[in-house]
């Protein structure tokens, strides 16, 4: 389950976590496409999307996309945004645990380890479904990860502090603090706790967001594939780097999965 508090505040949460390099994230996407992709890539779904960075640099390059998100919140800013910036994107307010849409693509995203907060095996085996009727065929879906690595090592040593760091856009800025809990090993979940300090010209205020996490290893989430039956499972990558391969190093920080819809 996951607390909605940071999720009702988008532009916290875009301020937040604007470290990522979109961009090289995209680019990276893209080499996915050309790499394992039968036919080329233009119409795309953004799962989990959020405040879609993703979704606006796709469109930038000229790509169909849709995003999809259960937090109307974020639907709402997402649509500022792109309207702010003059893009077409088409956005769904669904539940990515089980959902239908009327249309098809040629491919899909879920960045961020959002596809970690659904928690059994049921949950995927009926999202990785409605991806699937969401795809054309032969149609790639990549899904991005946590590399399990870091959270057993976090288990192991008993530690909670993960990180910090500050962020700033025009007068508002936020200070995070992330906490992870060492790992429930019956349910194979994790706590993260994210305490934000935010200040702008209105004065400071304390968001506090608590969430749980399904951790899970590489051949967990390849036998959950294979038994829902929609998918193959073709390969899996650490970084968003196709030279940086899902390995036990400190630079394999992700486990991004590429299944292709059979």
């Amino acid at each position: 389950m996951s607390n909605s508090v940071l999720y009702n505040l988008p532009e916290c949460y875009d301020i937040a976590f604007n470290y990522r390099d979109i961009p090289k994230e995209v680019d990276f996407l893209e080499s996915v496409f050309r790499k394992y992709s039968d036919s080329k890539i233009n119409k795309i779904l953004d799962i989990a999307c959020g405040t879609c960075p993703h979704s606006i640099e796709f469109a930038k390059r000229g790509r169909q996309v849709s995003g999809l998100d259960l937090s109307k919140d974020m639907l709402i800013y997402a649509k500022r945004q792109k309207e702010k910036l003059g893009l077409e994107i088409n956005f769904y307010r669904k539940n990515m645990r089980k959902f239908r849409l009327n249309e098809t693509y040629d491919a899909s995203i879920c960045m961020c380890a959002s596809l970690q907060y659904l928690l059994t095996n049921e949950d995927y085996c009926s999202h990785l479904k409605s991806v699937a009727n969401a795809l054309q065929n032969h149609g790639l879906y990549v899904v991005e990860l946590d590399n399990p690595r870091q959270w057993f090592i976090r288990a192991i040593t008993d530690e909670t502090m993960f990180n910090e760091w500050s962020a700033k856009k025009d007068d508002k800025k936020v200070h995070v603090k992330l906490y992870k809990s060492p790992m429930n090993y019956l349910r194979g979940t994790c706590e993260l706790k994210i305490i934000l300090d935010f200040k702008d010209r209105s004065g400071k205020r304390k968001i506090v967001s608590k969430h749980t996490h399904r951790i899970l290893l590489p051949q967990e989430f390849r036998a959950i594939v294979d038994s829902e039956g929609s998918f193959e499972l073709l390969d899996y990558y650490g970084d968003f780097d196709l030279k940086q391969p899902l390995d036990n190093t400190e630079k394999s920080w992700k486990m991004i999965g590429i299944l292709k819809k059979k």
